[in-house]
């Protein structure tokens, strides 16, 4: 058993990796994800469901925010992803991230988190994108 406290996000420095991660996109986890935002995401085609740009985001952000604990107050102020093809239902991605930068400003500390996630089956890139949060509390020159 692993007893080693995860790090705080604003302890870490710029181009800290986040561990390597695997995401299991059932459809349990998918449909998990349309029950708590409401309905109106899901995406059907004749071969089968896909997971929705929104979802996929979503739940890549939450694996990497799964390794380090978050100071109270904090925010997921934006996002930008690109969705390089249609994920199914049911497929495996195997997940990367970094801190881009963070950095204090006005009292708060602003920190984005580049990922790019890619199919376990075949390797072909999938999605890219970077999440920001924004943390209160910070203090410029300390």
């Amino acid at each position: 058993m692993n007893n080693t406290v995860p790090p705080t996000i604003t302890d870490l420095p710029v181009g800290w990796g986040f561990p390597a991660a695997r995401i299991d996109l059932a459809d349990s986890a998918v449909a998990r994800y349309h029950a708590a935002v409401g309905p109106g995401g899901e995406i059907r085609t004749p071969s089968g469901k896909l997971v929705s740009p929104s979802a996929l985001a979503t739940l890549c952000i939450g694996r990497c925010l799964e390794n380090v604990i978050l100071p109270e107050g904090t925010l997921h102020i934006g996002e930008d992803v690109e969705l390089l093809g249609a994920v199914p239902v049911g497929a495996a991605l195997d997940l990367r991230a970094r801190i881009r930068s963070s950095e204090d400003h006005r009292g708060v500390r602003i920190v984005a988190i580049d990922m790019w996630a890619s199919m376990v089956a075949d390797g072909a890139e999938m999605f890219v994108g970077r999440a920001t949060l924004m943390i209160p509390g910070a203090t410029e020159g300390s």
